[in-house]
């Protein structure tokens, strides 16, 4: 009886040894897939912000829309396969999620400040605008 008890007790501490490497290694997975998005959102910053130079505000912030929806599609469409697979396509979609993200920035700050309804100070409401833009970009930061 005593070898089938320590045989019951020698597995159950291999299961939780087991369960707390999968934790561990999902807690890495979040991380770097936090760290795709931010990448894409750097890169979708300096290509997107520079396109809105170029070609304008609306048109720039029309594409970055576009490819924040089709890498949003992507992630939850796609993603199939073995688990090395999945992570992969994951990581590549959270990378044009970023973008999409990163594009949107330099247009909406341009146009929070552009932006005047004729009521009080323009400098005051430009300033306003600007703070609520960014203000619900951290919030949304916060609850990700």
């Amino acid at each position: 009886m005593t070898a089938l008890s320590s045989q019951v007790e020698h597995a159950g501490a291999e299961s939780d040894t087991t369960l707390q490497l999968d934790s561990l290694i999902f807690a890495c997975a979040i991380r770097r897939l936090t760290r795709q998005t931010f990448t894409g959102c750097f890169f979708g910053v300096l290509t997107l912000g520079y396109a809105g130079d170029i070609f304008g505000r609306n048109p720039a912030l029309y594409v970055a829309t576009w490819i924040l929806i089709v890498g949003t599609l992507c992630s939850s469409l796609f993603v199939w396969g073995s688990p090395g697979l999945t992570y992969t396509l994951l990581a590549s979609f959270r990378i044009v999620i970023g973008i999409g993200i990163g594009g949107t920035w330099p247009s909406t700050a341009a146009a929070a400040f552009e932006n005047d309804e004729g009521a009080g100070g323009v400098y005051e409401q430009r300033l306003r605008n600007m703070a609520w833009v960014f203000g619900f970009q951290q919030v949304r930061r916060t609850l990700q």
